[in-house]
């Protein structure tokens, strides 16, 4: 059996990671936990400077910041799956996490 744990930081999602953990025999699962950074929807408001809306220089490195949180949740998720016996692989998308997980889903 494949289970697609898509997360985020969320009371919801670890109840799904403990719901996994009890409901799901590991022998019978491989699990692949996901998560989505939606840069674009974090990003921070444009500002105008008389010629055209712009983006601060720094936003790059605030996508590298939330890139690396997303790396720490997944991997923290994985390693009380792993506890747990369970086959686990982790991922990290950038997009729109509807469309991102789909995508997945599909391809897996």
């Amino acid at each position: 059996m494949k289970i697609l744990l898509a997360i985020d930081d969320s009371e919801f999602s670890k109840a799904a990671l403990n719901a996994v953990i009890k409901q799901v025999r590991p022998a019978d699962a491989q699990v692949q936990v996901l998560h989505v950074v939606e840069s674009l929807r974090l990003a921070p408001p444009y500002v105008g400077f008389g010629i055209g809306p712009s983006v601060p220089v720094d936003f790059a490195g605030h996508i590298e910041e939330w890139l690396d949180k997303a790396e720490d949740l997944v991997g923290q998720s994985a390693k009380v799956l792993e506890t747990a016996g369970f086959r686990v692989a982790t991922s990290v998308k950038e997009g729109d996490a509807r469309a991102e997980i789909l995508k997945f889903a599909e391809e897996w």
